[in-house]
């Protein structure tokens, strides 16, 4: 980041500052998501506007890869996981974590590898790229998701949580 502001003879920042200063211009942020889950704080000022959250359109002729429609009629309602946009330090560290917790819980998991590329060798693993949610979700036990609402039990994600902190 401070390299670009560099080449534009802008001074360094850190990502905190460069939020506090957009924040603190008369500016309108939009932001994606619902009121619902995180209500509008009163203390904003105005412009800033929580609008729900932004989906991509669903594709009206999606068809799921094959690899996919095969895991998931060869057992029991998979765990979803993805990470979408997020970035991770260590890809591989993150792979064995997830392969980890899943171990330990004795689920198997739909793995979408995101932004972070993650990649899982695991027979109980699916790898998936890019598979509209609203289509996936509902055949899913639970969701582990780096943001956004699912259509899941709640108590599903302590329950992974916990796998996650007997590793």
């Amino acid at each position: 980041m401070n390299a670009i502001r560099d080449r534009h003879r802008l001074p360094p920042t850190t990502p905190r500052e460069l939020v506090r200063e957009i924040a603190d211009r008369d500016q309108p942020i939009l932001c994606g998501f619902s009121r619902h889950l995180v209500p509008r704080p009163a203390d904003w000022r105005g412009g800033i506007e929580v609008t729900g959250f932004w989906w991509p359109p669903a594709p009206k002729d999606f068809t799921p890869p094959a690899h996919l429609v095969d895991f998931l009629a060869a057992g029991d309602r998979p765990v979803f996981v993805g990470f979408g946009s997020m970035w991770v330090k260590d890809k591989n560290e993150t792979g064995s974590l997830i392969r980890a917790a899943l171990c330990t819980c004795g689920k198997r998991a739909v793995v979408q590898s995101g932004w972070a590329g993650l990649e899982i060798d695991d027979e109980n693993v699916c790898m998936i790229g890019d598979v509209p949610h609203a289509w996936l979700f509902p055949q899913m036990a639970a969701a582990v998701h780096h943001a956004g609402p699912a259509r899941w039990p709640p108590r599903c994600a302590p329950e992974f949580r916990r796998c996650l902190s007997h590793r």
